[in-house]
C-alpha cells in the first residue's frame, strides 16, 4: 500500500501515514468549517488498508475545532479496531507545547473518552515539532 501524504493548509493539518513506520501523524491546525470532506477521505483510505498490530498515531495540533475532533475520534476508533483485530493495542502520542494547556486538556478529554488505547502525553518547548514539513508532497486519498 502506498503511504499517504497530505500537505497542510492554514485550516487543515498535514497528514502523513507511513506503512514502513506503522505511524499516522497529524500536524498543524484543524478548524476548517467544512472539515467533513477532508477527514472523510482519510477515513475511507484507512478503511481500505491493512495495519500492523503495532501502530502509533502522533498529534501535533496548534488549533482544532469540535467538528475536527469528532472525526479524529472516528479515526482513532477505526484504527484501534484494526490494530486490536491483529492482537495489538493502538498507541497515541499527544504532543503539546508546554504553555498550551487547552491542547493538553483536549488530549486528556480524548483519553478519557476512548478505551483500550495507550495515551502518552508529551510536553515540549520545541516549537519546530509543530511546524508542517515543507518537503511533504500533497497526495489525496483518492489519488
Amino acid at each position: 500500500m502506498e503511504n499517504l501524504c497530505i500537505t497542510a493548509t492554514a485550516t487543515t493539518p498535514e497528514v502523513l501515514l507511513s506503512f514502513e513506520e506503522n505511524k499516522l501523524i497529524f500536524r498543524g491546525n484543524s478548524y476548517q468549517s467544512q472539515i467533513q470532506n477532508f477527514y472523510g477521505h482519510i477515513i475511507k483510505y484507512i478503511k481500505n488498508v491493512e495495519l500492523s498490530e503495532k501502530f502509533t498515531i502522533e498529534f501535533y495540533f496548534h488549533l482544532i475545532n469540535s467538528s475536527s475532533l469528532k472525526h479524529i475520534i472516528s479515526i482513532i476508533k477505526l484504527i484501534a479496531s484494526k490494530v486490536e483485530s491483529k492482537g495489538g493495542k493502538l498507541e497515541i502520542r499527544w504532543y503539546y507545547q508546554e504553555y498550551d494547556i487547552d491542547i493538553y486538556q483536549l488530549g486528556q478529554d480524548l483519553a478519557n473518552t476512548i478505551n483500550n488505547v495507550i495515551f502518552n502525553f508529551i510536553s515540549t518547548d520545541d516549537d519546530s515539532q509543530f511546524l508542517v514539513s515543507s518537503s511533504s508532497q500533497s497526495k489525496t486519498p483518492d489519488e
